[in-house]
């Protein structure tokens, strides 16, 4: 219970750790008690005749400097023999380090196993004049007790402790930042048992300063008695029954378990999540959705790693056929719908990504994985598309990204005919549209492949393959639609000094095709013929003298000439900009009349004309039929 209550705790960032000498045993240090002993041993037979053994090592330390003239420099040089030698393992020091939720470590040991874990990411403390620099990017690492660079910082006496914890931390700068953390973090002591007389010290100093106002305690230690577990919750102070070690390595397996899910709902922030992933090649990319930082892919700083997704189907479900077929190569990918799997749990380099999917698709893992270079006989080139290469039970798939889009080929394995590979191909175009000039690219190649003309594939530089797909396109190509809609885009980026951005490939209809060659041609000044069959145009007119007559004869004999003109000057919207493309004139293409003309005096009739051909002509000219000019 209180195990996993302490877990949480840390895995919020809201426990400073209290360190003592129990958790470098594993490293090869002595104990308090041990330390003791190795003073007591330290001092000729006839020194030890004045020195109970069976002194704590405050006491002892004490002794012993006193009987070397009380000066510290034998202390000091038997600390340093015993404390600067190589440690026999820092694993869990090390385990600890990479835990960034873990930002305050408050230590009484002499040893320096957390400056080696942390590095650079840690910074010692030790003194009231470091105080005014710390950084709070780094874990902070408070050595209470001294350090042994710095001797005249060492407390290890009855004397100094007297000093520090009586007088000099009434109004030490240090120690006001100790009893803040003490204050504002539960604390898990850690390495201590209750015969140290360092805890002692400490649960009074807590007691002292912060009565019952202090938050959740934690203290480690396996198999204490009851009656010092009764002594520990009389103080406040919740017991787990465990080794440093176990300890730690259950943290660092509870957080693997929890971290992509914690700051999923909030418990951590992108720097502690980062930090913490980052140890196992894990590189998270982050983006805002609805106001709230989401992770949107997860990236590996290796090329090859190891992920595992866990799950089952009922046993009556269907797919439970169709995922051995998978994984023979007889499908390449499997959809799994909303609800169909039983306790999904993805992970990847043992770490839990999610437990909450819904639903599913599987692919088979690419035989193939590089980036080629295309390049076709008429010349057109292709550079750096990736590709993917897939072999499945009776056929390769083949997988090309480029920009803007996903191409599928399927080859099956006895394919090849006289004129070239049978093959079918799809693709999928991206949702929006980046940039015109690669929409060009992109269906001049796919343009290409399905006409069947040759190809060769280089990677690296070097040819790898070459061959010519069946054409499977019997009538114009859809692709060619496409390559001139976006040539037509790209004219009008050029001609009218704008750039389209963002355009939804949805938006791409016969509507706008219409509307960017009337654009196009509006500013190449060309007639666009447009089909119009059964239309016609119908003429009125009015004879009242014989003068009308003769117009009228006129105006019959030039019926070639006839134009029609808008009233107004055109501008046209497309994929957010307005075009300004001028006025429009039409013109029948081969024009005859189909209807009888009444040349009795006076008469109002009309005129009826068609194109032979069913064919318009329509221009666009800055100026109107009359003269008037848009300004």
């Amino acid at each position: 219970m209180y195990k996993d209550r302490l877990f949480e705790l840390i895995r919020k960032g809201e426990v400073a750790l209290w360190v003592g000498a129990g958790f470098s045993l594993y490293a090869g240090y002595p104990s308090g008690k041990q330390l003791a002993k190795l003073l007591y041993d330290d001092l000729t037979i006839s020194e030890r005749e004045d020195v109970n053994i069976a002194l704590p090592l405050p006491g002892l330390a004490e002794e012993y400097r006193r009987i070397r003239g009380g000066k510290n420099n034998a202390l000091i040089a038997l600390l340093n023999k015993h404390f600067s030698k190589a440690p026999l393992s820092t694993e869990y020091h090390t385990k600890l380090s990479q835990i960034p939720h873990i930002k305050s470590i408050i230590t009484t040991n002499y040893d320096t196993l957390f400056e080696k874990a942390y590095g650079e990411n840690g910074q010692v403390l030790y003194a009231s004049n470091q105080i005014p620099y710390i950084d709070s990017g780094k874990a902070q690492i408070f050595k209470v007790h001294g350090t042994l660079s710095h001797p005249e910082s060492i407390i290890i006496s009855t004397s100094d402790y007297n000093r520090f914890f009586r007088v000099d931390s009434e109004r030490s700068v240090y120690w006001t930042v100790i009893k803040e953390r003490l204050a504002t973090k539960s604390i898990l002591f850690l390495g201590y048992g209750l015969e140290d007389p360092n805890i002692d010290i400490i649960l009074g100093k807590m007691e002292d300063e912060l009565g019952p106002n202090r938050k959740e305690s934690f203290l480690l230690s396996p198999d204490l008695p009851a009656p010092k577990i009764n002594e520990l919750a009389r103080r406040g102070i919740s017991y787990i029954n465990l080794k440093g070690e176990a300890f730690v390595d259950e943290l660092f397996s509870n957080i693997k378990d929890n971290i992509y899910s914690d700051f999923d709902t909030g418990k951590i922030d992108a720097s502690t999540h980062s930090k913490f992933v980052a140890n196992f090649g894990h590189l998270p990319n982050y983006a805002v959705k609805n106001e709230k930082l989401k992770i949107t892919s997860i990236g590996h700083k290796n090329t090859s790693y190891e992920a595992k997704l866990k799950f089952s189907f009922l046993q009556d479900d269907a797919l439970n056929g169709s995922l051995p077929d998978l994984l023979a190569g007889k499908m390449f990918e499997l959809e799994i719908p909303e609800g169909r799997m039983q306790a999904p749990i993805l992970e990847m380099d043992g770490i839990t990504i999610s437990r909450s999917m819904t639903s599913l698709t599987l692919q088979l893992a690419p035989v193939i994985s590089t980036t080629i270079d295309i390049r076709f006989d008429d010349g057109f080139e292709y550079f750096g598309i990736p590709f993917k290469a897939y072999k499945m039970d009776d056929a390769a798939e083949l997988r090309l990204y480029p920009i803007g889009a996903t191409i599928q080929i399927k080859l099956p394995f006895k394919s090849k005919s006289d004129e070239g590979i049978n093959f079918s191909l799809s693709y999928t175009h991206d949702q929006s549209v980046k940039r015109i000039k690669d929409e060009i690219e992109l269906f001049e190649l796919l343009d290409r492949l399905t006409k069947g003309n040759r190809f060769y594939a280089f990677e690296k530089g070097k040819q790898v393959y070459s061959a010519s797909l069946d054409a499977i396109l019997e009538k114009q190509s859809p692709f060619e639609w496409y390559l001139e809609y976006f040539k037509l885009l790209r004219k009008i980026e050029i001609c009218y000094k704008l750039t389209f951005q963002g355009v939804s490939i949805e938006e791409v209809t016969e509507q706008t095709m219409q509307i960017a060659r009337r654009a196009v041609a509006s500013h190449e000044g060309v007639e666009m013929e447009f089909d119009i069959p059964g239309a016609y145009w119908r003429l009125p007119y009015e004879l009242r003298s014989e003068e009308d007559k003769v117009e009228l004869q006129s105006f019959l004999g030039n019926i070639s000439n006839i134009v029609m003109g808008s009233k107004e000057y055109i501008s046209v919207d497309l994929h957010g900009h307005t075009l300004s493309i001028g006025f429009e004139i039409q013109r029948l293409m081969n024009p005859i009349i189909v209807s009888e003309v009444n040349f009795d005096i006076p008469v109002m009739s009309e005129i009826v004309v068609k194109s032979a051909n069913e064919k318009l002509l329509i221009r666009y000219s800055k100026e109107h039929l009359f003269g008037n000019t848009e300004t």
